[in-house]
């Protein structure tokens, strides 16, 4: 977080994927004060986010109105989803020159549309 300056407080992150490493993601950054959203596909994980590890919110990935009034909200986001998913609408959540920090990957490619990447630089 720090080689990337997304370390300041008062920065928006979003936080893709509440396992393992997601939950020292959640720690790290609450420590730095940054306000922290959870953004997850399961709305069981909404309780540990927020009540355990202290995030200040919870967004659910495949909720289409929750996602759209997300739309560049965030200034970075860090992704550890290790299994193909939808990359072009977390992009849209990140503010222009936002940073998209990828943690883990799948082993097959990642649909990278790059219109987001222009328009948000």
């Amino acid at each position: 977080m720090r080689n990337h300056k997304v370390d300041k407080p008062g920065l928006d992150m979003g936080v893709v994927d509440l396992g393992g490493l997601g939950h020292l993601v959640v720690k790290f950054a609450k420590a730095f004060s940054l306000k922290v959203t959870t953004i997850g596909t399961t709305p069981s994980k909404r309780g540990d986010a927020i009540n355990v590890l202290g995030a200040d919110g919870f967004l659910l990935s495949h909720d289409d109105e929750q996602m759209k009034a997300a739309i560049g909200t965030f200034d970075a986001i860090i992704d550890m989803l290790a299994v193909v998913h939808p990359i072009a609408p977390v992009l849209d959540l990140l503010r222009s020159q936002g940073k998209l920090l990828l943690l883990e990957a799948p082993s097959q490619s990642l649909e990278l549309p790059p219109i987001p990447l222009l328009s948000g630089q």
